[in-house]
């Protein structure tokens, strides 16, 4: 009996240690998803029609210049899910829209009326941002490559910033699908084997992979009503 001793203990703090990781990783979940719910109550389609397509507000098919990785949609999600993983994808959709909300913060005087609207946005983003930190323990090398090809890329194309958004604000509800629920949000659940997605009709072909050295790209990436660039496009 007294040599069993050992062993419960053993086996009773293994468990307690257990606990509070599962404990510890629902509040982080927790702090995400009113993070993420504050969101989107300002990432409405109200606030992006509003402030990011109006003609008071912007010139009509307005563009700005992005690199290709950051046109993150959905059908980005589709195809990266099954090799990629979940956390990752969150991950890059983090880094991918804060790029995109300085690009736009970057051609906004500070006067103008989508200005504050767009730097709550970027304010929100970092509090989110602040909530993945204490998750991840270490970078991957995908996430590494992906972040490193945004910041060193030359090849740009022009997006309507509120195309931007919408993508921003999709893919945010497909990621973090454990924090919506999909009754009240139009998409087709799936599953990668652990972790629901959701998938919209998308004309999209390209996809978001790395490639070789030299290797060209592939397929179009275009919408079905593609802006082209507008002579304001500013370059990033």
């Amino acid at each position: 009996m007294a040599g069993a001793l050992p062993w419960v203990l053993g086996t009773v703090l293994g468990l307690l240690c257990v606990l509070q990781l599962v404990v510890l990783s629902s509040s982080h979940h927790t702090d995400t998803c009113r993070s993420l719910h504050t969101l989107e109550n300002s990432l409405n389609y109200s606030g992006r029609r509003t402030y990011m397509l109006q003609k008071h507000y912007l010139p009509i098919n307005y563009t700005i210049a992005v690199h290709y990785e950051e046109v993150f949609r959905v059908s980005n999600l589709s195809r990266l899910n099954s090799t990629v993983p979940h956390k990752d994808l969150e991950s890059f959709w983090l880094f991918v829209s804060k790029e995109v909300l300085k690009k736009i913060l970057r051609v906004l005087p500070t006067e103008h009326p989508s200005w504050r609207y767009v730097a709550d946005l970027e304010e929100l983003f970092r509090k989110i941002e602040d909530e993945f930190s204490k998750q991840l323990s270490q970078q991957s090398w995908w996430l590494g490559e992906m972040q490193r090809r945004v910041k060193e890329s030359k090849e740009t194309k022009c997006v309507k910033p509120k195309a931007l958004l919408d993508n921003c604000f999709r893919t945010m509800k497909c990621l973090f699908s454990y924090c919506f629920d999909f009754k009240t949000f139009p998409c087709k659940p799936f599953s990668n084997g652990t972790t629901a997605l959701c998938s919209f009709p998308d004309p999209c072909t390209r996809g978001l992979k790395i490639k070789k050295s030299g290797e060209g790209r592939r397929g179009s990436d275009h919408t079905t009503s593609r802006p082209s660039c507008s002579s304001v496009c500013p370059t990033p």
